[in-house]
């Protein structure tokens, strides 16, 4: 998995929809499953996926493509919906999923002010 620091403009909006990250626990017959408990980070901090919307270049044209970004906060962020969002220490991790797609798992330090 390769991992990108993304600098300089970022290009989000908002969703307004913001919600607790699972935690995932192993079951005992070894399968992996989101457990009902919300997920920390190794500081202790409570973890929250922010959802955003961003525009990506395909082919010949610009669409909005969804990205839900994992946060720390020790309480649920407020975001406006439809506002432009920037995040401190915002990371990409880029991998190939087992059916060929470009899969992109976005974190952050934290949610800037204005």
């Amino acid at each position: 998995m390769t991992a990108y620091l993304l600098a300089g403009e970022q290009g989000m909006d908002a969703t307004g929809t913001v919600q607790p990250q699972n935690d995932w626990v192993e079951t005992p017959e070894g399968k992996r499953v989101k457990s009902e408990y919300q997920a920390r980070n190794a500081k202790g901090e409570l973890l929250w996926l922010v959802e955003t919307t961003r525009p990506v270049k395909q082919w010949d044209r610009v669409v909005e493509k969804v990205a839900q970004v994992v946060v720390p906060s020790p309480t649920k962020p407020q975001v406006e919906r439809h506002q432009p969002i920037r995040f401190s220490d915002l990371v990409v991790e880029v991998h190939v999923s087992r059916g060929g797609a470009l899969v992109e798992n976005f974190s952050a330090g934290g949610i800037e002010d204005d």
